[in-house]
């Protein structure tokens, strides 16, 4: 009794292979008068398969790569944000026109340190300047502001030198600059 179950098994099997193999020869026979080839010439038939198969392939990795470089677009616009919070000038069409800044964002490198890098030496001047600016200014209000009483060179009370208190080198000093032409006023 297991051998002629074994026999339906079989022939039914076989049965089932052959329906298959119906099935896909009316679909290869679709193709081929589609595609204008005789269904007998399978070399034809694979060749235009093959052919069809890479082209929807190269349609596919097209489309992939046009979904992440939009991907990618829209990553950086969001971060753009940053960029134009810090940077009220920034402006990511006009960057994307520079090649260095594109460069680096290819690169994976953020949007607000690709710009800072890009523009770093008018980032530098712009610091020098109000570096300057500043400086300038904290030396123009140290000059401007008013003498405290300790700071001037004079005391604060005068003092009138009369001759006949000074000592004896003090008034041979005072008789030798006027050997020399000095005017002297007491």
């Amino acid at each position: 009794m297991n051998k002629n179950n074994s026999g339906e098994n079989t022939a039914l099997a076989a049965e089932e292979q052959k329906g298959k193999y119906e099935k896909l020869f009316s679909l290869l026979e679709k193709l081929a008068e589609k595609w204008g080839i005789d269904a007998h010439d399978t070399d034809a038939l694979t060749a235009a398969i093959t052919e069809k198969l890479s082209a929807d392939g190269e349609e596919i990795r097209k489309q992939r790569w046009q979904n992440a470089a939009a991907k990618r677009y829209d990553n950086w616009l969001c971060q753009s944000g940053e960029a134009h919070a810090l940077y009220p000038e920034f402006d990511l069409t006009k960057e994307l026109e520079n090649e260095e800044f594109k460069a680096l964002l290819r690169s994976s490198i953020p949007v607000k340190t690709a710009y800072e890098f890009v523009h770093r030496e008018e980032f530098l001047e712009k610091a020098m300047d109000e570096f300057e600016k500043e400086t300038l200014k904290k030396a123009f209000a140290g000059a401007l502001r008013p003498k405290e009483g300790a700071l001037r060179a004079s005391g604060g009370t005068r003092m009138c030198a009369d001759v006949a208190n000074m000592s004896k080198n003090a008034r041979q000093e005072i008789i030798r600059r006027v050997q020399k032409g000095e005017k002297i006023s007491f």
